[in-house]
This record gives structure tokens, sequence and C-alpha cells, in this order.
């Protein structure tokens, strides 16, 4: 019932909207949280006994921060290799050209005075990439594979 009735109203559009503040990003993880709760008090246990984590890997219930994560990397992998056909929005993606460093990265991220410029859809894309670029390519992984890394990957990236 979750996945299917509240988990598509959380997750809508949010390779747009995605939220960057600890505060918000809680008060989204509670409605996940409350109804493993809620699952776990149909199962015969007392509300505040429900070890949410447990149960929610038993369900096979990803945190939504690591779905908007999944979401994201997947959009990116879609615009870059031409699934989303979007020419202006490829045209803000700013990829790298290697000068002879060591550095790995894949997207070339610009300074940000603001943080909401910082956690726009743009550059949370690039800084994802580039946190994952090190274990893919972009051009010849396959998405599945990158869903996958994406999801193992640690939850700091943001």
């Amino acid at each position: 019932m979750f996945r299917t009735l509240a988990r598509p109203l959380l997750e809508y559009y949010s390779v747009v909207w995605s939220p960057y503040q600890h505060g918000h990003i809680k008060q989204l993880q509670s409605v996940q949280r409350r109804f493993v709760r809620f699952l776990g008090c149909r199962s015969g246990m007392r509300y505040f006994d429900v070890s949410v984590d447990e149960l929610s890997a038993a369900y096979g219930l990803r945190s939504l921060e690591c779905r908007r994560r999944v979401a994201d990397i997947s959009f990116l992998y879609r615009l870059i290799n031409c699934q989303i056909n979007y020419s202006s929005l490829l045209e803000m993606i700013r990829f790298r050209i290697p000068t002879g460093t060591m550095q790995q990265h894949l997207f070339e991220l610009s300074h940000t005075a603001r943080n909401y410029l910082r956690h726009s859809p743009i550059p949370r894309l690039m800084r994802l990439g580039n946190g994952i670029c090190s274990s893919v390519d972009f051009f010849s992984t396959s998405l599945r594979a990158i869903k996958r890394i994406a999801t193992d990957s640690s939850p700091d990236l943001h």
C-alpha cells in the first residue's frame, strides 16, 4: 500500500525539488518510518518496540534519500546518453577536460555562493556523478549497474 499510494507522492519530481536540509529530509523519511511502525504493529509488536531499520530491510524499503540519489543519477545517465532529449539541460552539464592531473572527476563544478544554487538540480546531479564516476563509466556502463552502484554508495555524497 505504501509503495503504491504514498511513495509516488513523496518522490514525484524529486530530481527537481530534492531536499537538502536535514530537517526536510527527516520530515519526508518520517512518513516511511511511521508506515514501517504501522506494519510492525500489524505483526503484533508494540509501536515503539518496532525496529524500523530491520523491518524496512525485511520489506525491501530503502530510505527515500537513497531512492532520490538513485533517481538523480539515473536521470543524469539518461540525459548524458541522450535517452532524455532535452538539449537545454544537456548544455548545462559541464564536462571536465582532463589536463594532466590525477583528478578523476567527470564534471566541472563551479563555486556557488548560495546553498540554494549549490543544491539546485544540475550542480547536485554533477556532484553525485562525480561521487560515483571513479567506479562507473557513464558512457559504457549499463543503467542497471549504475543504479546498483548508486544504491550501494554512501549517503554522504549529497
